[in-house]
């Protein structure tokens, strides 16, 4: 490039980034570049040093999962009834050449087809961008191969596309009830997230039997057991088999089994206990706040579940009614639950067994009669035989849609439920509310530090819904700098500060309140994050939090190498074209163009519908290759209509 070129570029940049800002829209998805160009410069901006990498453990180190497949010879029948369960098909690996399923989904809402099919014998989800006011113009937006099919199939399959060392959820689905593919649950908008959500290790808990991790980042891991196992529900099978492996202790063990202390036997756990087997799970809820230096993975069977996290549900007039993911909260405000001394999940559901609909149908009536007798019924049984075939669960827990798509699922809340089409009543007002068992005591277990934390997050999820006043915010901002004078060193405390301090400096400029008063919160803001990344080194979501604070302010401040220090980070340690993006900015403004031109076709690999990157690169090729910049200009103009 001439150096008249190279200022004319200059000065195209210069009036570009007046007008840019620093955090972009995040859509998500990812097309191959027109071209190839140049590798982001990451040896002349340093990065931050981070500690060397380790495995992440729990209390139980992960060495000692012996795998589902350690139990076969011993307990081949209890492996034979296991393999008829949906916990034995929660994840599967697609193999080469072994397609699932393969077909063509549209989707008009978002004016995108996705194509499932065969591609050199490896199968592929392939994204397009259809343009209706002109029928021959569409972008081919990515194309991703499925290396995991997700669900048992009894409602639906999802797929997990990789991009190493990423997994992310596929928008196609296949519904049973339909036999046909459709969006996955979330995605059916006219604005979506397409095939760039990451799936962390906190979305594959429930679908994995068990992962190992490299830095503790919750992004990048390797899946050791692929489906849910016996390890889940009965801990460690280390001991066990180390015990039984000895002829002389296996014999004195098989003869007074149940005194057998190796491995945890749900059936002699408490009550509450045994319930958090099922909870680790099913328990499902809008914010979950984790134990201080704990992660989901880090439950073992016979502990209380609320020792590693806690859940909470937002009761909200405007918000949707979840009724798929919402059997403990129901069942827990049963009568039959709280006046009961023993019912629970596996009351009806046997975990190790898949019973016929018919016998399933004769156990659970069984099981309602073992309380009630036919004359309890108000309804005459002739005409309860006439309805139902005379069962107690067709009226007394119905099925109704959800909020899953193609899916019914069974009312948990055991009563009288009239035959009406109104909606399930909701609250009269905003309220945050535990999830926890009636037989348990909710304050007593429960940290300041976790209701803290829960009342923040629950304003940082509600930053569009307008249901939490600036005074809430502020409130909790000073609770939490109370807490941390006394703990000066817990990270997740710091972080979720600089992320409210950060949410005041944009509700400020929303507000148009004054210059200083937007500079102090983005300052509060800063000294949080960098409180965070001093304390965590590891690449947590703790860690990427704090980055993407630090580099805004260091972005809006003018201080474009130590922002390009910080985005750097972040796009080594998550999936993100906002990153991408926002590194090129950088690099522009720094006049390392070719840099810059990576940096943004980077972004538009990982999602090719996000509009900002083609722009920029328009306004890059301006005087170097007018029909390339044309092309960007045209894509760009696309997509934003």
């Amino acid at each position: 490039m001439s150096k008249a070129d190279r200022l004319a570029v200059l000065r195209l940049f210069a009036l570009c980034y007046s007008l840019l800002a620093v955090v972009g829209c995040s859509n998500d998805i990812a097309p191959t570049p027109l071209r190839q160009p140049a590798e982001p410069n990451r040896s002349n901006v340093a990065v931050e040093p981070q500690s060397t990498p380790v495995t992440k453990t729990s209390s139980v180190e992960k060495t000692e999962l012996v795998g589902t497949t350690a139990c076969i010879g011993c307990h081949p029948k209890q492996y034979v009834s296991y393999l008829s369960t949906s916990h034995s098909r929660s994840l599967a690996r697609v193999a080469n050449g072994q397609p699932d399923l393969l077909g063509t989904l549209s989707h008009t809402k978002s004016n995108s087809t996705f194509d499932v099919l065969l591609s050199q014998e490896q199968q592929v989800h392939r994204q397009w961008k259809h343009f209706p006011m002109f029928a021959d113009a569409r972008l081919k937006v990515t194309e991703l191969p499925v290396s995991y099919v997700m669900g048992s199939g009894s409602f639906a399959k999802g797929y997990l596309l990789s991009d190493p060392p990423y997994l992310l959820q596929s928008p196609v689905t296949w519904y049973r009830t339909t036999a046909a593919f459709g969006m996955a649950p979330g995605y059916d908008h006219k604005v979506h997230s397409g095939m760039t959500r990451v799936i962390t290790d906190d979305c594959l808990f429930c679908h994995a039997g068990s992962i190992s991790f490299q830095s503790n980042n919750d992004e990048q891991y390797e899946i050791q057991e692929v489906a849910i196992g016996c390890e889940r529900c009965h801990g460690s099978g280390q001991r066990h088999v180390a015990k039984f492996s000895d002829p002389v202790a296996s014999t004195e063990s098989a003869q007074n089994s149940l005194q057998d202390t190796s491995i945890i036997h749900p059936g002699k756990l408490s009550r509450e206990l045994a319930e958090d087997l099922c909870a680790q799970c099913h328990l499902q809820g809008d914010i979950v706040v984790q134990a201080k230096d704990k992660s989901i993975w880090d439950f073992n069977p016979g502990q209380r579940l609320s020792d590693t996290r806690v859940t909470y549900k937002i009761d909200s007039p405007k918000g949707e009614v979840k009724i798929f993911v919402d059997h403990f909260d129901q069942l827990w405000q049963s009568k039959c639950y709280s006046h009961s001394d023993s019912l629970t999940c596996i009351t009806c559901h046997d975990p190790h067994h898949v019973s016929s609909p018919a016998s399933d149908a004769a156990y659970q009536q069984s099981k309602c009669l073992s309380c009630h007798d036919h004359d309890s019924c108000g309804v005459d049984e002739n005409e309860r035989l006439r309805q139902n075939n005379n069962q107690c669960v067709s009226c007394h827990m119905p099925k109704a849609a959800s909020e899953v798509p193609h899916a019914a699922t069974t009312n948990h809340q055991i009563g009288v439920h009239l035959r009406t089409t109104r909606s399930p009543q909701r609250p009269l007002e905003v309220s945050l509310r535990q999830l926890h068992s009636p037989l348990a005591e909710e304050s007593d277990s429960i940290s300041k530090r976790i209701e803290l934390l829960a009342t923040a997050y629950w304003i940082l999820d509600n930053v569009k819904q307008d249901e939490i006043p600036n005074s809430a915010v502020e409130n909790s901002i000073q609770e939490l700098l109370q807490f941390v004078k006394t703990n000066p060193n817990d990270a997740r405390v710091l972080s979720t500060l600089a992320r409210l301090a950060r949410r005041q400096a944009e509700s400020s400029i929303a507000s148009g309140e004054s210059q200083q008063v937007i500079a102090d919160h983005w300052q509060i803001a800063a000294n949080y994050a960098e409180q965070t990344l001093r304390i965590e080194l590891h690449p947590t979501s703790l860690r990427k939090a704090a980055l993407e604070v630090l580099a805004a302010k260091q972005f809006n401040d003018g201080e474009f190498y130590s922002a390009t220090k910080s985005f750097l980070e972040l796009t080594t340690i998550r999936r993100s074209a906002v990153d991408w993006y926002n590194l090129g900015l950088c690099y522009g403004r720094l006049k390392q163009f070719s840099h810059a031109e990576a940096a943004f076709y980077e972004a538009i690999r990982l999602d090719g519908t996000y509009a900002a990157p083609y722009r920029s690169l328009a306004i890059l090729y301006a005087s170097v290759n007018p029909p390339l910049a044309e092309q960007m200009r045209r894509t760009h103009e696309l997509l934003i209509h």
